[in-house]
């Protein structure tokens, strides 16, 4: 006499059953492939790490050797920096945080459209950003020198505020940078981004080495760079253009 049956036929038996339960999916990336990309990912964002930064030191020998004026120097610098702070209490934070995810879910979903999205809201926020940086110059450069009396920062903030012009399309041009490097991140490329801060600091460097030689072949002065257009203009474009140079990259 025949055992009674558990429950209904299913046609399966149980080997078939056995080899579906084992069996991995056919897409499945195991860690044992993914450990070599990993590492090659990791050497790679490392070597541009490092190479930014001595390509950074020799930015600020460059610095040091062009603009050894204390008050040229603190203009400079005061201008220079005042795009990096206005853009990272605006938007640098939000970009970094919340971009390589969504572009991932974008990618993993076939949303062009809306990645497409996101990168045109992204754009025209960075260009309204940048048009309020231009226009508030002069209070940034006031703002930055509060402490320093008039009768000392007043030829600083003059030069301070026209190099302040020349630098605040960078906050344009690191947000383009932020979204293509989490568009880059999220198709995991990582070799662009790491180097790109290198291509950054060699232009800056060539600007700089080159000012003393357009000042005469001497280190210019600041009310030199306040009564020279062509000094002011090199100064502030040539430092712009680095970071359009590492944004195209």
């Amino acid at each position: 006499m025949s055992e009674p049956s558990a429950g209904p036929s299913t046609g399966v038996t149980d080997e078939e059953v056995a080899g579906a339960v084992e069996a991995p999916p056919a897409t499945a990336i195991t860690d044992e492939a993914m450990a070599p990309s990993l590492l090659r990912s990791s050497a790679v964002v490392a070597m541009g790490t490092a190479m930014s930064r001595l390509t950074g030191f020799g930015r600020l020998f460059a610095t040091a050797y062009a603009l050894n004026f204390a008050r040229l120097t603190d203009a400079y610098t005061q201008a220079n920096t005042a795009p990096n702070i206005v853009y990272e209490l605006l938007l640098g934070g939000v970009l970094s945080a919340t971009l390589v995810p969504v572009f991932v879910r974008h990618r993993d979903e076939d949303d062009d459209d809306g990645t497409s999205a996101v990168v045109s809201v992204t754009a025209v926020l960075l260009v309204a950003i940048t048009v309020i940086g231009l226009l508030a110059a002069p209070v940034v450069v006031r703002l930055l020198t509060i402490g320093v009396p008039d009768r000392v920062a007043g030829d600083q903030r003059e030069v301070a505020t026209a190099l302040l012009r020349w630098f605040m399309p960078q906050m344009f041009f690191y947000g383009l940078t932020a979204l293509f490097t989490a568009l880059l991140n999220a198709r995991r490329r990582f070799a662009a981004p790491a180097f790109a801060p290198v291509l950054n600091n060699l232009v800056v460097m060539a600007v700089l080495f080159a000012l003393p030689h357009l000042a005469g072949g001497q280190t210019p002065t600041l009310s030199q760079v306040r009564d020279d257009p062509l000094l002011l203009a090199v100064l502030g474009f040539g430092t712009t253009a680095g970071i359009i140079a590492m944004t195209l990259c």
